[in-house]
């Protein structure tokens, strides 16, 4: 016999995972929005220094997005997962009770 968690755990620490990802890239996310430049730029190693700050903040921004969305896929999985092996464990323990009868 296998030692489980009850699906509704699995299923809730998954949740708890995923909302923990979305609010730590929040919280990255409004900081990253945060960077700015000072003062306009003016010589051409401001105008270079300001390209790089749009990549910064880009660079940040596809990672957050991706984070989330690996984030999403846990959930998604888990859920699945737990779904169908729960459904399996049912189907199991039917089969061995009409066997047993």
């Amino acid at each position: 016999m296998l030692d489980m968690d009850e699906p509704a755990e699995v299923t809730s620490a998954a949740e708890k995972f995923s909302t923990a990802v979305h609010t730590a890239v929040g919280s990255a996310q409004g900081s990253t929005d945060a960077l700015r430049l000072e003062t306009r730029p003016e010589s051409d190693l401001d105008h270079a220094m300001s390209g790089q700050l749009e990549w910064i903040r880009d660079t940040f921004t596809a990672a957050a997005q991706a984070s989330t969305g690996r984030a999403d896929d846990v959930l998604v999985d888990a859920v699945f997962g737990v779904t169908e092996l729960d459904a399996a464990d049912l189907a199991g323990g039917t089969r061995i009770r009409n066997e047993d009868a």
